[in-house]
């Protein structure tokens, strides 16, 4: 008998007897091999699968100890990883009560390779949750990985190492079909010797799997411009160009694969508990991806899987821009707050109280106010400071240097007001502030004019619907769930908002690249987040990979790139860099004009008629 010292983890070691075990394996080989792959896919959980067909050879608990013995070895290294033994005909019942620690996906160790584990395997792998586990298999030397594989379907994202002794070492294989029914896959993923430790690959799961060999997927998409764009050809094939339509040709031409496409017209929801539109074909795998801009939601991440998303965006209420200005009465006011109008008003009176009062206590006193008559009672003072304030001139000038200095306090003042006031009702009058009917969905139901549109069977007629707050769920039922002819498109959507009173709610993006009839406007107080992607089938193998691409296309600036190309920045029209003020924004001002010349009239009429009264009784 030898004696091994295997050093797995820093620290750690362990005095193992060579016996020879299952598929020709020594405890050293099992141990060290199990100990490297379980450290290198960072699991934190260890499910030791067998056959219990090999595991009483002859009679003999000796393979059992050995299983036992790995278990005890695997349970005790540093960090307290789980270990569990399952039969590998009880793998699907008793996995779903194993769960690692840290939610991390656990190892699957194959002990074994007889018929019943093959047969064991091939039942697996027609499960869409195999690639869940990574998975190391025990090979015995005889047997070739095509021959053992034939009928199991390893899934293309599936981590799965075979070992396998040849020449006194032990390789480790990878291995994987890009699709059911293809040829098996295989990469040298590295070695191990229990004297000269082991080799591994370096290069990332992706990295090595990074063709698809031409491989067909079916695909489906709606029209939905800028972002799918459908094209259909005189011999009946579609194509789908746009933002996302071009993303997918990057990738079809990175990975070498072919999608054929079918046209849609819904993306789908869930009515009475069953899916419609396209997330239903992918639930019954009628097609493997579905190219338009799907919003994440909870309610379909249980049904489809979705990739990386290309978009974030908000969703917000669009309503056509009114064709005038507001008219505010009072913005000949809003210059000035109100507490400096309230100022102004007390310099007024405070002045006509200073002027009046010095030019009284002069004359007392006899100095020049003396001279001529008595010009500042404090009825005349306060019409004369009232005048200066409105930049009125007057016939004479107070003679003492008091008054005078009352003279030019008060025309510094009006001076430096009328300044301030007359560049902020410039800037006032010139501002083109927009009319808006209401600023939320509230307030469009309050309003009562509108109609509000959602697209068909989409992500924003089920945010209405499911949502709990209590306006949302009062528009929902009044405005959109017996609306007949909802809009299929953002496009009809963008073309209702001219023909009328009509809300429509879509993505920042969706209007942008619209050549609308007329000028939109958001609401700015209702707006929704929004991830925008597109989807594939539950548990689709392609995923990994798709997803690893998206990362890599927009770290290299391409998705940025893209983005710019479909939604190209609208350069401004040039124009006069002066704003000319109308008619209709200066209509307070004429009316107040107006009715003072009236009252004026007025006043004179009665000041002729009391004149004419006054004479004839004298």
């Amino acid at each position: 008998m030898r004696l091994h010292v295997l050093f797995v983890l820093p620290g750690a070691f362990l005095i193992l007897l060579e016996v020879n075990v299952l598929n020709g394996y020594t405890v050293v080989d099992y141990t060290g091999i199990v100990a490297l792959v379980f450290k290198y896919y960072h699991s934190k959980c260890i499910i030791l699968l067998y056959s219990p067909t090999n595991v009483y050879i002859d009679g003999s608990f000796q393979s059992m100890w050995v299983l036992l013995q790995l278990q005890k070895f695997l349970s005790g290294l540093e960090g307290g990883f789980q270990v569990l033994s399952v039969r590998i005909q009880s793998y699907n019942h008793e996995i779903s009560e194993f769960q690692c620690r840290n939610k991390t996906p656990p190892l699957g160790v194959v002990l074994t390779s007889d018929a019943t584990t093959q047969r064991e395997l091939m039942r697996l792998s027609q499960s869409r949750t195999m690639s869940q586990p990574a998975w190391l298999l025990f090979l015995n030397g005889n047997t070739s990985l095509e021959y053992f594989f034939y009928d199991i379907n390893i899934p293309f994202d599936c981590k799965f190492l075979v070992a396998q002794p040849q020449e006194n070492r032990i390789f480790l294989t990878e291995v994987y079909r890009i699709a059911e029914g293809m040829s098996l896959m295989t990469h040298s993923y590295g070695s191990w010797e229990s004297n000269n430790g082991t080799i591994w690959a370096t290069t990332k799961l992706y990295e090595r799997r990074n063709n698809l060999h031409g491989v067909g997927m079916k695909g489906v998409s709606l029209h939905n411009p800028p972002v799918t764009i459908l094209r259909k050809s005189k011999d009946g094939i579609v194509t789908v160009d746009g933002f996302f339509g071009s993303v997918w040709s990057m990738l079809e031409s990175r990975l070498n694969f072919s999608t054929s496409f079918r046209r849609a017209t819904a993306y789908g929801t869930l009515v009475n508990g069953s899916w419609n539109g396209m997330i239903k074909m992918l639930r019954t795998q009628e097609v493997d991806v579905a190219l338009s801009e799907f919003t994440m939601t909870k309610e379909r991440l249980g049904a489809v899987e979705f990739t990386f998303p290309l978009i974030f965006t908000r969703y917000y209420v669009f309503i056509q821009q009114l064709s005038h200005d507001v008219l505010s009465w009072d913005d000949f006011l809003q210059p000035f707050s109100t507490g400096l109008w309230l100022t102004v008003c007390a310099s007024v009176l405070v002045l006509a109280f200073l002027l009046s009062t010095l030019h009284n206590l002069g004359r007392r006193c006899g100095n020049a106010e003396a001279d001529g008559p008595s010009r500042y009672s404090l009825y005349d003072s306060l019409h004369c400071v009232f005048g200066i304030f409105c930049q009125q001139g007057h016939d004479f000038t107070p003679n003492s240097g008091s008054c005078r200095l009352v003279y030019l306090t008060a025309y510094l003042i009006a001076v430096i007001l009328l300044s301030a006031y007359s560049a902020a009702l410039v800037s006032f009058l010139t501002k083109k502030s927009v009319a808006m009917p209401f600023k939320d969905l509230q307030g469009l139901l309050k309003d009562g004019s509108y109609k509000l549109g959602v697209m068909e069977n989409s992500a924003e007629y089920r945010l209405f619907e499911n949502s709990v707050n209590v306006h949302m769920h009062e528009v929902f039922k009044k405005l959109i769930q017996n609306e007949p002819n909802l809009p299929s498109s953002a496009e009809e959507g963008v073309r209702r908002i001219c023909l009328g009173k009509y809300a429509f709610m879509t993505t920042v993006y969706a209007v942008s690249w619209q050549h609308a009839a007329c000028r939109v406007m958001a609401l700015p107080s209702e707006s929704f987040p929004a991830s925008l992607t597109f989807a594939l089938i539950k548990n689709s193998p392609y995923k990994g990979i798709i997803d690893y691409n998206l990362h890599d296309l927009r770290d290299k600036g391409v998705l940025k790139r893209l983005r710019v190309q479909w939604w190209k920045p609208q350069l401004p029209k040039l124009k006069s860099p002066w704003y000319t003020v109308d008619f209709y924004s200066i209509t307070p001002i004429l009316v107040v004009l107006a009715a003072g010349v009236i009252m004026a009239g007025i006043l004179l009429v009665l000041e002729r008629k009391w004149h004419h009264q006054h004479k004839l009784q004298h």
